[in-house]
């Protein structure tokens, strides 16, 4: 498309009369130029049009058709038509697809901290025509993501269609596969109504399974010698410390100890993402039975 074709035309005066008002009639390039207009009998005119420029139109068909007529009057006669002459220049067509599949970021349904089942993933499409013709029937194949909506369904060169999937929901299949692993293809119709595929597209979302894990250490300081006797014995008091690690890939709330020596522990916060850690601590009192 937006190529050019010159036409030139020849008229011969094949009759035994002169003719007059010569000229060629061609729809498809508009006006046409003629040398001469009057013709003797066996005399040539030679005529010339402007560039013919190619359309989109040619270029689906296949090629452009041409057909152009020539007339002169004879004296005292109406105008005499020639034959009409049809010429069909080839054009090249090379229908072709460009499709792009994008995986959005997905969505913590269940708040866990990782991607896993239950949680979403929003897939979106693009379809270029980078061929020459126009391509008809667009449609995404998606077998994971399920029906993909387009928002034309024909497009010339040049022209993208945006496509979107209703929301994928990952799988404990997927979970366990550790990864949600998608490949999509577009399609389309070219002018011949031959089949336009796209190559292949595919996108990976990493996933995981659910792993809590928990670890605590526990310090015991040194006794206080409460009633200042230089022993450690009944009513002196001994300050416990610990540590707890979220050691899993998932937050975990209450965060707490149960030391039924000490009692009651305090912990400076109860929820811990992976990987973070709650200090807490106590203070017990040595009993007779201890010392016992």
């Amino acid at each position: 498309m937006g190529d050019t074709i010159a036409y030139s035309f020849t008229v011969t005066n094949t009759g035994n009369v002169p003719l007059s008002d010569v000229g060629v009639n061609d729809p498809k390039v508009g006006t046409v130029t003629c040398d001469v207009t009057t013709l003797a009998p066996g005399e040539v005119a030679i005529c010339t049009a402007a560039p013919y420029v190619i359309t989109q139109a040619d270029v689906d068909a296949g090629g452009v058709e041409n057909s152009a007529t020539a007339t002169g009057t004879p004296p005292g006669e109406d105008p005499v038509p020639s034959e009409p002459d049809t010429i069909v220049t080839p054009v090249d067509q090379v229908p072709s697809l460009l499709f792009d599949k994008v995986a959005g970021a997905p969505v913590d349904v269940n708040a866990n901290g990782i991607t896993d089942a239950g949680d979403t993933i929003d897939y979106t499409f693009t379809v270029t025509n980078t061929g020459t013709v126009t391509a008809t029937d667009i449609a995404v194949s998606d077998p994971k993501a399920g029906a993909v909506t387009c928002d034309v369904a024909t497009l010339a060169p040049g022209e993208v269609a945006s496509c979107s999937a209703a929301t994928y929901t990952v799988t404990a299949a997927d979970e366990r596969a550790g990864e949600v692993a998608n490949t999509a293809t577009a399609s389309g119709t070219d002018p011949n109504g031959d089949p336009v595929p796209s190559d292949p597209d595919s996108t990976t979302t990493p996933s995981e399974a659910s792993a809590p894990g928990v670890t605590i250490d526990k310090t015991a300081g040194d006794p206080v010698d409460v009633n200042g006797n230089g022993l450690t014995d009944v009513g002196d008091t001994i300050a416990y410390s610990f540590t707890i690690t979220n050691t899993g890939n998932v937050p975990l709330a209450d965060v707490g100890v149960n030391d039924p020596k000490v009692g009651t522990v305090t912990c400076d916060v109860t929820t811990l993402a992976p990987g973070e850690v709650a200090t807490c601590g106590a203070t017990y009192t040595i009993t007779q039975a201890d010392v016992d």
